[in-house]
This record gives C-alpha cells, structure tokens and sequence, in this order.
C-alpha cells in the first residue's frame, strides 16, 4: 500500500507547475535569496501588487520593485542569515518563527521574530515580518546609520527617512 501511494505522489509531483509553489516554499526562496544574497531568486516571486512590510519598511509593487529594495540593502552592506524555527502553513497563509542574524558594518545582530506569507497562484501576495521590539533597537540604529531606509525610499519603498545625522 505505501509503495501504490509513493507511486502516485511521484506521478502527481510531476505534474506540478513550478509557478504553484507553495507559501511554505516561497518563504524559504525569500530568505533563501537574502541570506545567500542573491536577489535573482526574487524573479516572479511576487504578484504585480504584492506588500512587503518589515518593521519601519514597506514596499509595495511587483517582484522588481521587492528586488531593488533587497538590493539597496545589500549595497549598504547588510547580511543576514535567518533560520527558520517552527513553520506552518494551511491553505495560501505560511507563518513561521524565526531567528535571525543581521549584520551591518561588521556588526552582529541577533533578533527574533515571526514572519507571515500569503500566496496567490503560487507568488507572494503579503510577506509581513513581526520582529522582537526590544532586540530590532540596536539594529534599526544601524541601518539608520547605514542609510539603509534611505536605499529603500529611493527604491520605490515606504518608510521612515533616517535621522537627520548630528551637528
């Protein structure tokens, strides 16, 4: 009987249109592209109207405006590596917990956090992540020092413009 069953799943999964991925496999692409960095992996990834919102920083657009945002932060020389702690997914929604690795300017910062992923025929739709309040402080300082916000807002993104720098 598992043999007849692994049987069908072979022949389904070779039916299987790569643009139906699953919201699952499309939150593992999107951190995948981050954390390797490579943004090509962000093609087609995103509906023409998909949001992406992640503390003090949303973009709204097509996979090409998600891509340049992801590439201004990288030009800025953020790296990241997140590790994908409890994930789950029902239907079109995947939320997962995460931990995460930011580093900018040869600085390490450790934040947790969740993320939620909404699909539409295989593509994101909204990609929203929920970070620790307490453990984003000392890593928004350093984008902000970084000019990172300002990278997202020439790249079509909405957010707040970074402080003005002391006198």
């Amino acid at each position: 009987m598992g043999y007849i069953h692994r049987a069908r799943w072979r022949q389904v999964e070779d039916r299987v249109d790569t643009t139906t991925r699953t919201p699952a496999e499309l939150l593992r692409i999107f951190y995948r592209a981050m954390d390797e960095p490579n943004p090509a992996l962000l093609e087609e990834l995103f509906t023409d109207d998909a949001e992406a919102r992640f503390p003090g920083i949303e973009v709204t657009g097509t996979a090409a405006t998600i891509k340049g945002a992801l590439e201004g932060m990288l030009s800025a020389g953020l790296r990241t590596q997140h590790e994908i702690g409890h994930l789950l997914e029902q239907g079109e929604v995947a939320i997962c917990e995460m931990r995460t690795i930011n580093t900018i300017n040869q600085e390490a910062f450790h934040v947790r956090g969740a993320t939620v992923c909404e699909a539409r025929g295989g593509r994101i739709c909204r990609f929203v992540t929920y970070l620790d309040a307490t453990e984003m402080q000392a890593f928004v300082s350093a984008l902000n020092a970084a000019n990172v916000s300002m990278l997202f807002k020439r790249s079509g993104a909405k957010g707040d413009a970074p402080p003005a720098p002391p006198r």
